[in-house]
C-alpha cells in the first residue's frame, strides 16, 4: 500500500477535501495506523484510491472532482447497494429506524414530562 503522499503533498490534498492541514495531517496518520474511527467515511474512500489505485496526482485531483461532483456520498451508495443485494442487512436497517422512531417518540413524551409505562 502506498503512502497518501506519495503524488500529492498535504498542502494539496487539504483544500480539495475542504479540510485544514492539521486535521488532514491527523487523519492520514490514523489511516496509516489503520485507525478510520475519526475518520470522514468519505475522505477513508478518497485514501482508498489514493493508496490502491491512483498512478498520479491528476488521477487524484479527478477522483476528488467526480466524489464531490456526485449528489450521494460514497456511504449512502454503499447503503443503496446493500439494500439492494443484501436482504438480511436491508432487515436489519428496517428494524433499527422503527425502533429509533419508537425511542424518539418515549423521549419526546419524557421531556413533556408524561412517563407512561406499558
Amino acid at each position: 500500500m502506498r503512502k497518501i503522499t506519495e503524488f500529492i503533498t498535504i498542502t494539496e490534498l487539504a483544500p480539495l477535501l475542504d479540510i485544514t492541514r492539521p486535521t488532514l495531517y491527523k487523519y492520514v496518520v490514523d489511516y496509516e495506523a489503520g485507525d478510520y474511527r475519526n475518520i470522514k467515511y468519505d475522505i477513508v474512500v478518497i485514501f482508498d484510491y489514493i493508496t490502491k489505485e491512483a498512478k498520479n496526482k491528476v488521477d487524484i485531483i479527478n477522483f476528488i472532482k467526480a466524489q464531490n461532483s456526485e449528489s450521494d456520498s460514497p456511504l449512502i451508495k454503499e447503503i443503496k447497494a446493500l439494500l439492494k443485494s443484501d436482504t438480511a442487512f436491508k432487515e436489519l436497517l428496517t428494524f433499527l429506524v422503527e425502533h429509533i422512531r419508537k425511542y424518539d417518540e418515549a423521549l419526546i413524551t419524557l421531556k413533556e414530562g408524561e412517563i407512561k409505562h406499558e
